[in-house]
């Protein structure tokens, strides 16, 4: 008998390469957690190196964060106002920047009390952020009180505008501002006055200060915008259709015309007065229609009547709240790149046709997965609203520019702006 046959014997070689690959993957994982626990022991401060950690935020990493990200960092006085690029002729390319420097600046001397008048359409309820929040400078008073008038560091005037025969009879004061601001979309607010305007406060980010109801979104890492959602979202959202809030209901409309398109190939649910875009939301029924959203639907069709260059509907920030991918169609997709979660809605230019839309939609309604990844974004960040800080602290800037908008119609609404 030939001993070497013996040796070579293909069920003892089996069991010797099981054995050896079983033991060399049992090494790799003693090391992976002893590197784990013990590997970064002798580190002596607390250094995010990963997405991982930033994303389960423990305490630590929340002192990184800035004020207006509910951490504990707040900003240095700023000795020299005018190096500080707060304003949209300082840096006209970069808006976003400008925000976040108007977040955190900290002019020298900002105790003294500013009295922050507004003329129309303002409630003390709308404080509530400027109370709670750790702004960096809060020696401002907020009323509506046309008394204060004269002792007001500045007024803001709210649009849609009353009549011209509202705004202040009194002499002003030298060195007031006066704002005018809107929540509204272009077109909506009456004509206003020429050259009586030095700021402008819109939710547009080439604003002097750029306020926007919903807040604009930032992440805690810029590097991790993305983690697994809750799964817990997905079972319970089982319709195969896209709900629909028209504002109105304008067979003229761009919207509406793309909407009666995609009806021939996906369902869509209107939500409405009007029996032509639906009426499963009567009026004064609106909670119950959003709680039906936020528990059935995975789409939301973001599509208004009226659509302007650089202003999101509000629905756009209610779809995201319920739970469900917007579909929009307007402002153009740069806008929400810079103003809301990376990946967290669809745009219709990224499609050829209604037609390719719906085939996109029906593999949301089917797949976990791809939903899923719409709502990624979830725990990455949140949405600031800052806007009263930032006006404080504004206010109290030792260099402020003399500014005069010549014409605020031509700045607010020019010809094109919004269309149906």
């Amino acid at each position: 008998m030939d001993r070497r046959k013996s040796i070579v014997n293909p069920r003892n070689l089996i069991i010797c390469v099981t054995t050896c690959t079983v033991a060399a993957v049992w090494a790799v994982i003693f090391a992976a957690l002893y590197f784990y626990f013990f590997g970064q022991s002798g580190s002596q401060s607390p250094v995010v190196h990963n997405v991982t950690q930033v994303r389960t935020m423990q305490p630590y990493q929340r002192e990184l964060l800035p004020w207006y990200m509910d951490g504990p960092i707040q900003p240095t006085t700023t000795l020299h106002d005018n190096q500080v690029a707060l304003w949209h002729h300082q840096i006209p390319h970069d808006p976003f920047q400008r925000l976040l420097n108007q977040l955190m600046f900290f002019p020298k001397g900002n105790g003294d009390t500013k009295i922050v008048l507004f003329w129309s359409d303002w409630s003390p309820r709308e404080t509530v952020d400027y109370k709670t929040q750790q702004c960096p400078v809060k020696s401002c008073v907020f009323t509506n009180s046309r008394k204060s008038f004269n002792k007001a560091s500045a007024v803001v005037f709210r649009g849609p505008a009353k009549l011209l025969s509202d705004f202040p009879h009194e002499e002003r004061p030298n060195s007031q501002v006066w704002i005018f601001n809107s929540l509204t979309m272009p077109g909506e607010a009456y004509v206003h006055p020429r050259d009586v305007f030095n700021w402008t406060a819109t939710p547009r980010l080439d604003a002097d200060i750029p306020m926007f109801p919903h807040g604009v979104w930032l992440y805690y890492n810029p590097l991790w915008k993305h983690q697994d959602p809750p799964m817990n979202l997905v079972g319970q959202k089982t319709l195969a259709a896209a709900a629909w809030f028209p504002r109105t209901c304008d067979e003229r409309s761009r919207a509406y015309e793309y909407v009666n398109r995609l009806v021939h190939f996906t369902l869509v649910d209107g939500f409405g007065d009007h029996p032509a875009c639906g009426d499963r939301c009567p009026q004064g029924r609106t909670e119950i229609c959003l709680k039906l959203l936020a528990d059935k639907y995975r789409v939301t069709l973001v599509l208004e009547d009226r659509l302007c260059n650089h202003t999101i509907p509000n629905m756009f920030y209610v779809a995201l709240q319920a739970n469900t991918v917007p579909v929009v169609m307007w402002p153009p997709r740069s806008v929400y790149e810079q103003l809301v979660p990376e990946g967290s809605f669809i745009h219709t230019d990224d499609f050829p046709s209604p037609r390719d839309l719906a085939w996109h939609l029906d593999t949301i309604y089917n797949d976990d997965m791809v939903f899923n990844r719409y709502l990624s974004w979830q725990g990455t960040g949140l949405f600031v609203k800052s806007w009263y800080c930032r006006l404080c602290a504004m206010l109290h800037h030792n260099s402020m520019p003399d500014l005069t908008i010549e014409d605020i119609n031509q700045w607010w609404d020019p010809d094109g702006e919004c269309f149906s």
